[in-house]
């Protein structure tokens, strides 16, 4: 359950991640359900992340950290929310394929 309405995330050229940021962020059973969860394209706050996971959101926090650090996230600010709220988002480059994420590096099958 979200608190407002998910922003328009900016489109962006494909980043040069680092191959060794990204496997090991997607080592992770949880950072890769959450990845899933974040390849339908839409912007999702740590409140509904928290949801879908069944965990804390301090947790999940920790977890999109690391998936932003490896550059495969990207945070939203809210506009609506004086930039207070922030969005989780896979970016579209990254999903340019349906059922398929391309991060450079490696391309994973949904």
């Amino acid at each position: 359950m979200s608190t407002t309405s998910n922003p328009t995330p900016p489109v962006a050229a494909p980043p040069r991640l680092d191959p060794i940021l990204v496997f090991s962020a997607l080592g992770n059973p949880l950072r890769w359900r959450i990845v899933k969860q974040l390849a339908d394209g839409k912007c999702h706050c740590v409140a509904d992340l928290s949801k879908a996971m069944g965990m804390k959101s301090n947790g999940i926090g920790k977890h999109l950290g690391i998936l932003r650090d490896a550059g495969i996230l990207i945070l939203v600010a809210d506009e609506k929310s004086d930039g207070r709220m922030y969005w989780h988002h896979l970016p579209a480059v990254f999903r340019a394929t349906p059922g398929v994420l391309d991060f450079g590096c490696c391309v994973v099958r949904l």
